[in-house]
């Protein structure tokens, strides 16, 4: 059987966990106060890999990940989870590109690498790198497969994935490789089962990085000045909270422990109208010409 290359792509994310700092909703990012953690649909897509991998003797996995010191952190605990091989692509260029540019840079690696099969998870938890996936894949010329839950077998340069449909149906389908396939979440998060000694050799390595001219790209095609994408700010909205209720103290207790447990709102009294049919037509006619929404 042939050796079967696999590339699991990595994303680095915020851990929505840790407190953001005080002022986090200002007009300026924080990363001093923001820690960063591998995307969880990407630990799943890797322990998919290393299944794989362990279904067929001869696979090798690469992690590729796109990213400043973050990302070379997360590629770290890969090879620590299993990853025989780590690559990031980073070049200063690539600081303010847009989603296209990032996309051409990991296209060109999964290019030269040539990789039978190119695993990622299928979204992102910050949503800023939702689209790179399948930006690299349509640059690269390779088929995107979005919301799989599983891989049932690969053979014969063929993968054959079952994805989630809407309002809980499936399909199976046939996938040529080479293709980027994109693996939903699910379940608890994988555990690292690395030893002490491939701790050790994971976070000392070298790590090899990529830039822009090592990938035969310019900062005009790839890189902030080839962006057709600006960001101009980057703002989180100030969460909407509402004011606690105080009743009016004069109200007897039972009234004011209603008010509160209601929070304030006030159920809208109605008027029930009784009499003949045409007396209720009318009210119901002086009604609508009452409103000024309504014009008879």
């Amino acid at each position: 059987m042939r050796k079967l290359n696999i590339a699991v792509l990595i994303r680095s994310v915020v851990d929505s966990r840790v407190p953001l700092p005080p002022d986090v909703y200002g007009e300026k990012p924080l990363p001093e106060g923001m820690i960063s953690i591998v995307n969880p649909a990407d630990w799943f897509a890797l322990e998919c890999a290393l299944n794989l991998r362990n279904q067929m003797n001869r696979s090798q996995i690469v992690a590729i990940a796109l990213g400043g010191e973050e990302a070379e952190e997360s590629l770290r605990w890969c090879l620590a989870a299993g990853a025989e091989r780590a690559l990031r692509i980073w070049d200063r260029s690539l600081v303010e590109a847009d989603q296209l540019g990032r996309g051409k840079a990991v296209a060109a690696v999964l290019t030269r690498s040539k990789p039978d099969l190119i695993l990622c998870g299928d979204g992102c938890l910050d949503q800023i790198n939702s689209l790179l996936p399948g930006v690299a894949a349509s640059a690269a010329g390779l088929s995107y497969v979005p919301g799989v839950a599983r891989i049932e077998k690969v053979e014969h340069g063929m993968a054959v994935v079952v994805r989630k449909l809407e309002k809980g149906k499936r399909e199976r389908v046939m996938v040529k490789l080479p293709a980027l396939i994109a693996i939903e979440e699910a379940g608890g998060v994988p555990s690292c089962d690395a030893d002490l000694p491939g701790l050790i050799a994971a976070f000392t390595q070298p790590m090899p990085c990529k830039g822009l001219s090592c990938l035969g790209l310019s900062p005009e095609r790839a890189g902030s000045r080839g962006a057709k994408v600006n960001n101009v700010m980057t703002r989180v909205s100030r969460p909407i909270t509402a004011r606690p209720v105080t009743p009016d103290h004069r109200l007897p207790a039972e009234q004011r422990l209603r008010k509160i447990l209601a929070g304030g709102v006030v159920r809208k009294q109605g008027e029930v109208i009784t009499g003949t049919p045409e007396q209720l037509a009318d009210r119901i006619i002086e009604f609508f010409r009452s409103e000024p929404v309504v014009m008879l």
